[in-house]
């Protein structure tokens, strides 16, 4: 467990949080949205999930992170 809060402490950083964001930001409400244009219900709950998992994924580990230092 020690080595694996190393590996997440030296990867995050705030740029590292703002892109993972942003990249969930965009699968929910740009390809979601693209799929259920096309009308691919299974693939727009798929990326919606992608989406949140992201936006929340990306705090959660720099919390982490502040918190093994």
């Amino acid at each position: 467990m020690e080595e694996f809060l190393k590996q997440i402490n030296n990867l995050t950083n705030i740029y590292f949080v703002i892109l993972i964001v942003f990249i969930g930001v965009f699968t929910y409400f740009g390809d979601a949205k693209r799929f259920e244009r096309l009308g691919l219900k299974k693939e727009t709950k798929i990326a919606k999930g992608i989406g949140l998992t992201y936006m929340i994924l990306g705090p959660v580990l720099y919390g982490l992170s502040k918190i093994a230092k």
